[in-house]
């Protein structure tokens, strides 16, 4: 038979590791996978895990009537569930991306005010190799300001959301997330996004938008 007092501890370390852990893939999926529907499944799928294993837990013990190691483990679930909930991932991983590669955004908004991106192609101007990666899909965009009759940068994080989009070719409907900065104009025949109202500064005329 289990000891009880024994396994309680490690029951409620594991549920304690299991949601640090689902916090943590919450942080560094968008890295990895992107924003796609794949980033939604490893959500889901973390979700899951860490809920199984905590009503497990609480189950296991409550019938042992170890009601305070249930409660317990109620407790740790409920407040870890709440706190995953409540933050808003997205910007935090935006703000840890821009810190990191904020050269290459700086790079890149000196090649623009030099008029290095004036293509009158769908999907924007093609960014450089060593830039690439500050866009997923390579290009850089626009986002219209029709009361000051100008367009500014816009690097996309992924298509229109809800919205089929091919390699940046065709319109594209809806709102968009990704990088913007509203300081630096950008030739108004570049491919334009109705980009996300959401605004959250990174610093330097730069915005995470969603």
């Amino acid at each position: 038979m289990i000891d009880s007092s024994r396994s309680a501890p490690r029951w409620l370390a594991v549920v304690v590791v299991l949601w640090l852990l689902f916090a943590a893939e919450r942080f560094f999926a968008y890295r990895f996978v992107g924003y796609g529907p794949t980033v939604l499944v490893l959500h889901g799928v973390g979700w899951l895990t860490a809920t199984v294993v905590t009503v497990t837990c609480i189950v296991i013990f409550w019938r042992r009537s170890k009601r305070s190691v249930a409660a317990a483990a109620a407790a740790l679930g409920l407040l870890s569930a709440g706190v995953i909930s409540v933050v808003d991932w997205r910007p935090l991983h935006a703000r840890e991306f821009y810190r990191e590669n904020r050269q290459d955004f700086a790079k890149l908004v000196d090649q623009v005010r030099q008029g290095l991106y004036n293509a009158d192609t769908a999907g924007g101007s093609r960014l450089p190799d060593e830039l690439a990666h500050l866009s997923k899909s390579g290009w850089v965009a626009a986002m219209d300001l029709p009361k000051e009759l100008k367009s500014v940068l816009f690097l996309p994080v992924t298509a229109a959301r809800g919205d089929s989009h091919g390699n940046g070719a065709g319109v594209v409907h809806g709102c968009a997330i990704g990088y913007l900065n509203l300081d630096v104009e950008i030739a108004r025949q570049v491919e334009k996004y109705d980009v996300c109202p959401n605004r959250t500064p990174l610093g330097d005329g730069w915005y995470w938008a969603d």
